[in-house]
């Protein structure tokens, strides 16, 4: 038998594509999402963006923006981001359950106020009952499930885990309610009169070694494991985001975001790049980025974020970490979501 064609033999590259700064930002877009709201149709809120980025394949995380029925003729709003540690299956139980569970709780709260209750109290009612029916049918599914299928369906959201971040926003009274268990930050840009700065104010507590309390309550929790705690470097601050999302607006209101991939990009850590070399980035050491390294070039203020944590002008390391995929991505980036909520006009 004669083929026509000889089989390929050009298999580089094959496999997994060399991501320029294009081909990487359209990655990140595929995930992203905005969303532009009327007049009072939402109270203060103007405008929604969003994007996920995964690393896990399925993604670990979860993204909800819904309404919320609090009773009395209030709707509220929650965004939340439940960022799953061994599997999505935490994560997917809460998705799917912990804003009803908080809607039911703050129902009861508005509709027969008790003397020591509150807003706070309801809220935090609705988390823990919730993770307390998770972990009672993991234990009960052990003695009552049917099949060994069965055990395992109802034992996995009982020990995969998640974190989970909840933004609640009372459009009448314009006020904003934080819960947070883990590691996922909400932050506020609160614009000063005296500048026009946006300035950086903290919504949540990061449970992580970072925040030296957390860090005590883990070590009396384990008193015989000395070395349970490690610090990594790496992390975004809530401040370089704020400023990069300030000055993404002031592009955005003079219409000077830039073309993808323009301008003069700098070396993994600073410097100047060097065209057609390898640049050094390695898969097992935090790297960093800083706000004078950022691009306003996107569209979309999650996107930006994401591609500003990501290396920004270090655009060697920014299609580096893009083109890397599961399972070798996680040891770069993890799985990634980003909403970003504006109050008042942009």
């Amino acid at each position: 038998m004669v083929h026509d064609t000889e089989p390929s033999l050009q298999w580089k590259f094959h496999s997994t594509p060399v991501l320029d700064v294009k081909a990487a930002t359209d990655k990140i877009r595929k995930g992203e999402s905005s969303h532009t709201f009327q007049g009072g149709e939402l109270g203060l809120v103007s405008r929604y963006d969003a994007v996920q980025v995964a690393s896990n394949s399925p993604i670990e995380d979860v993204a909800v923006s819904s309404k919320v029925d609090v009773g009395n003729g209030q709707t509220w709003h929650a965004w939340a981001i439940y960022d799953g540690h061994s599997g999505r299956q935490t994560a997917a139980v809460l998705a799917h359950s912990l804003i009803p569970y908080v809607e039911r709780s703050l129902q009861a709260h508005f509709k027969s106020p008790s003397p020591s209750g509150d807003i706070d109290s309801a809220i935090i009612a609705a988390f823990t009952s919730l993770d307390d029916e998770i972990i009672a049918d993991g234990v009960a599914a052990l003695g009552t499930a049917k099949s060994h299928a069965e055990v395992q369906a109802r034992v996995a959201p009982s020990y995969a885990g998640s974190c989970a971040l909840l933004v609640l926003y009372d459009p009448v009274q314009s006020v904003i309610y934080v819960a947070n268990a883990g590691d996922s930050r909400a932050v506020l840009g609160s614009r000063t009169s005296a500048n026009d700065k946006l300035e950086s104010v903290a919504l949540s507590t990061d449970h992580t070694p970072y925040n030296a309390a957390e860090a005590e309550r883990i070590k009396g929790l384990h008193p015989d494991e000395p070395n349970l705690i490690t610090k990594r470097d790496g992390d975004v601050s809530s401040e370089d985001a704020v400023y990069g999302v300030g000055k993404w607006l002031e592009s955005v209101k003079t219409g000077t975001l830039a073309a993808i991939g323009s301008g003069n990009a700098v070396s993994v850590g600073g410097g100047p790049a060097v065209d057609e070399h390898a640049e050094r980035i390695s898969f097992w050491e935090y790297w960093k980025t800083k706000s004078e390294w950022f691009v306003y070039e996107d569209d979309n203020a999650a996107t930006h974020l994401v591609k500003n944590a990501f290396g920004g002008r270090q655009r060697q390391l920014f299609t580096g970490v893009m083109t890397v995929d599961t399972p070798v991505s996680k040891t770069m980036r993890d799985d990634v979501t980003v909403q970003v909520v504006f109050f008042g006009e942009i």
